[in-house]
């Protein structure tokens, strides 16, 4: 079929949309309506695990129940590790981490809270969530100002 001759070819104007800016919440459907239900299922699980477990966590902080808040915790996050390998899949575990961290520190345990703040920051970064990030490295600071204090020996009392 031989071409259109070009002085023959009319091109046609594209009709364009007026740009209107869009909602958080409309960007995210597309990505919703490919989601399978399986993984929407798993996502609803996770949520599920990481809320409860924060609310048990916080009944028993008001409680003064420290260490069974920590293995309240510990417990969501093994439920929500694939394979017991002890790196949960989902980013969302920093909101589990960073309390957990936080408890670490309150109970004596400098070391384990410095390493769960900085698996938390890790996956706050992962969840593209920059209030996350910053929650993380502040607790990660606040730590590492506190170890200092003590290698100095100038901890408050």
């Amino acid at each position: 079929m031989p071409l259109a001759d070009p002085e023959v070819w009319v091109d046609q104007p594209t009709a364009r949309r007026a740009f209107t800016p869009m909602s958080p919440t409309a960007i995210e459907r597309p990505l919703d309506r490919r989601s399978t239900r399986r993984e929407r299922a798993a996502t609803d699980r996770t949520e599920a695990t990481i809320s409860t477990a924060l609310a048990k966590a916080q009944r028993l902080i008001e409680g003064r129940r420290m260490t069974e808040a920590i293995d309240a915790l510990e417990l969501a996050l093994a439920a929500l590790a694939p394979g017991g390998d002890g790196d949960a899949a989902c980013s969302d575990t920093w909101r589990i981490e960073t309390v957990l961290a936080a408890l670490y520190d309150a109970t004596g345990k400098q070391e384990r809270a410095r390493r769960m703040a900085l698996i938390a920051h890790r996956h706050a970064v992962r969840s593209g969530c920059s209030v996350a990030e910053a929650r993380a490295s502040e607790l990660i600071d606040r730590l590492g100002a506190r170890s200092r204090r003590l290698a100095r020996g100038t901890a408050a009392r």
